[in-house]
């Protein structure tokens, strides 16, 4: 764990990965067809037109859905899943409060509860999807919106008619779906992507418009995963009897025509090409009822939580609300793309975005929210305006619900609404019990495993959890850490974080460390949601640009490092750096208001530093204004993978300066500035709570708005 930083000028990174941004094409992996250039896609692969959200238009006649989720198959041993039940139930919740009519849903799943009784519910086979399907296209006219989601488990099959560049056509599995049929040359009873390509094109000829999202994967990837925390919702064409060949193709005049897409349409996806997709439990992994598609359950927050949206804002936040590696990168990277994705998403919430409904004593909103037990929020009457009623506390949450215990002198009324104030008790941080990759690799690990055995008493953290933050692979003689989803080296050989046994000595600190960083993240993206920054199609106040100045080698310590060329506009989290390199950072305020900002840079022992402001200088950027700084990079072996945070608040005038220096891990030579936000996210990082209390009586944070930029620090080659 040798990788650094030193400032050289003020500071830091990369160009972020922007609440608004320009949205990356799928990546495209060995038997995965990528899309075309927008406005061009092929006959429709599932994560294509057939799922391609198309912008709603200006007066939409209805809002028609079709949610399919496969939890149970009825001919697939060992592979069930517990998630896609939960997710349909959760959408449908999520597009109902949109104001979407629940006579106009169908859900297609077994087992799912909860559903409003108006809408139309069967089991997710083949024929009924088909049926439903074909009910979808015969009623939708012009002017509509035609949702179709799927939640289960997605493979590949052999393509037959040529239009595929892979050679495979990618498929979705039915509750009965069966394995390959070598007689029809196909996997029985599943969906194709060819033939959903032409029950959209039959859908948009109506003048409808198309939405739909999928929450599964098609990867066939090769990343070994030890114990993962989650379940994949992949299953390898070989488990279905899928021939390990494609057959000869159909002759060209047979294939599909590639056809321009009319009007505007957004693609979304649940993880790259070459990354699998998860679920996890949200609540005790026991209870099937906890379990949900982490890309579902990051959409349906970001959708419940804030009232206005473009599909590309929604993109960014449920990206920004996804359970990260052990880098800080998402364990899985969800996708988008098309030429509706600064078109307003369907439907609003009712209220703003900072208030949330309260029906008696239960908050309509929880776990999956980030609403934890000990959560404080002020009671309002109405969904916007006034002044507040009283406080009460969050005494217990579920996945989407929490019970609320007033303050003395309150008295709840049948219908009200609340602001977040001040966070719940921070979850504890968990580890996995530690797996050997190779149970014959002659190692000795035993000082690794005493190690551990003397950080289960130090540090601030359960070990050996089912379901983990951070996962623990005995592998090479070394301890790997690994993100929830227990995949090693997800960007690489070297990419996952290792100790060397003659680094045990520091496995206490570095837990400790890794505990602050994952409070540290769920902090930000809690408080971005409580202080109701509404997305818009404006872009973020502060904008960055990043430059990268090479300078060789230059020895351990970059001494002897050479300068070259500023390479302009590079994105750190794509473009691998190199020992000695040097970022040069600039700053600039976009919008109206003054803005404090603060960067922070965690480094792959997870030690957060402050790159800006340095002390004694101040953090406020005007409009109109810009602040340059510089950071060099120091890794000495193998890769680094980092992660640089921006936080901008809004100044306001007569206040003091928002400095959120306190996060860091040098925080005790730093004094935290008097905010809202500030004791919001010291209180939301703080593992210990008891016996604190704020200088002030808890407020919602300032409009804080959160950039993170991944970084990839390689070492000089021997």
């Amino acid at each position: 764990m040798t990788s650094s930083v030193t400032g050289t000028e003020n500071l830091a990174r990369g160009r972020f990965v922007r609440k608004v941004r320009a949205m990356k094409r799928p990546r495209t992996h060995r038997t995965h067809r990528s899309l075309r250039a927008l406005g061009r896609v092929p006959a429709l692969s599932v994560l294509a037109l057939a799922f391609g959200w198309l912008a709603p238009a200006e007066a939409a006649a209805a809002v028609r859905a079709l949610l399919v989720g496969v939890s149970a198959y009825d001919h697939l041993d060992g592979l069930d899943l517990r998630g896609p039940r939960n997710d349909v139930a959760l959408l449908a919740a999520a597009l109902v409060e949109r104001g979407v009519d629940p006579g106009l849903i169908t859900v297609l799943a077994d087992g799912a509860t909860g559903l409003d009784p108006a809408i139309a519910t069967g089991r997710p086979t083949r024929a009924g999807i088909i049926a439903a399907m074909d009910r979808l296209a015969a009623a939708a006219g012009p002017g509509d919106t035609v949702i179709f989601y799927y939640s289960g488990h997605g493979s590949q099959s052999p393509d037959l008619d040529g239009d595929e560049g892979g050679g495979w056509d990618e498929i979705l599995l039915p509750a009965d779906v069966r394995g390959w049929s070598g007689r029809r040359a196909q996997v029985e009873n599943a969906l194709v992507d060819d033939e959903l390509n032409d029950w959209a094109r039959a859908v948009l000829a109506t003048g409808a418009q198309f939405v739909g999202i999928v929450d599964s994967c098609h990867s066939g990837t090769a990343f070994r995963a030890f114990g993962p925390a989650g379940v994949a919702r992949d299953v390898a064409p070989e488990r279905l009897g899928v021939p390990g060949l494609p057959p000869e193709p159909a002759p060209a005049t047979a294939r599909r025509e590639d056809a321009a897409l009319p009007g505007s349409f957004v693609f979304l996806y649940a993880a790259q090409s070459d990354e699998r997709a998860f679920e996890y439990p949200v609540g005790p992994a026991e209870d099937p009822a906890s379990w949900h598609g982490e890309f579902t359950r990051a959409l349906v927050a970001a959708l419940t939580l804030a009232p206005g949206h473009s599909w590309t804002s929604l993109f960014a936040a449920t990206t920004d609300g996804m359970r990260r590696d052990a880098s800080g990168r998402p364990a899985q990277t969800p996708d988008a793309e098309g030429t509706g994705l600064d078109a307003p998403v369907v439907g609003a919430v009712e209220g703003t975005a900072r208030r949330l409904r309260i029906a008696g004593a239960t908050l309509a909103a929880g776990l999956l929210h980030g609403i934890d037990p000990g959560a404080v929020v002020a009671v309002y009457a109405g969904p916007a305006g006034g002044v507040p009623l009283g406080r009460a506390r969050v005494v217990r949450a579920e996945a989407t619900s929490a019970v609320l215990e007033p303050e003395a002198g309150l008295v709840l009324p049948d219908r009200a609404h609340a602001e977040l104030v001040a966070p719940g008790e921070p979850p504890a941080f968990r580890l996995s019990a530690p797996r050997r990759a190779d149970a014959a690799d002659g190692h000795d690990y035993g000082p690794l495993l005493a190690a551990l055995d003397a950080a289960r008493g130090a540090a601030d953290a359960v070990f050996d959890a089912a379901v983990y933050d951070l996962g623990l692979v005995l592998a090479e003689g070394q301890l790997v850490l690994t993100g929830p989803d227990g995949v090693v080296d997800p960007r690489g050989p070297g990419s996952s974080p290792r100790i060397a046994a003659a680094e045990a000595g520091e496995l206490a600190g570095l837990i400790a460390r890794a505990a602050r960083v994952e409070r540290l993240r769920r902090a930000l993206a809690l408080a971005e949601r409580a202080a109701a920054r509404s997305f818009t199609v404006f872009g973020p106040p502060v904008t960055v640009e990043i430059g990268r100045e090479p300078r060789g080698t230059g020895g351990a310590d970059c001494a002897t490092a050479a300068t070259g060329p500023i390479e302009p506009g590079i994105d750190p989290a794509a473009r691998p750096l190199e020992h000695c390199d040097v970022l040069r950072l600039s700053l600039a305020n976009g919008s109206s208001r003054a803005q404090d900002v603060t960067v922070l840079y965690v480094d792959r022992s997870f030690r957060v530093s402050v790159l800006w402001p340095l002390p004694g200088q101040g953090n406020r950027i005007e409009p109109g204004t810009r602040r340059t700084a510089a950071l060099q990079l120091l890794n000495a072996e193998g890769i680094a993978l980092e992660e640089l945070i921006v936080i901008a608040v809004p100044a306001e005038a007569g206040r003091p300066r928002t400095d959120l220096a306190h996060l860091a891990d040098d925080a005790t030579a730093r004094s935290a500035e008097a905010s809202a936000t500030g004791e919001f996210l010291a209180a939301a990082t703080d593992p210990d709570r008891t016996g604190r209390s704020f200088a002030t009586r808890p407020s919602a944070p300032d409009p804080i708005t959160v950039y993170r930029t991944a970084v990839t620090v390689r070492a000089p080659e021997n």
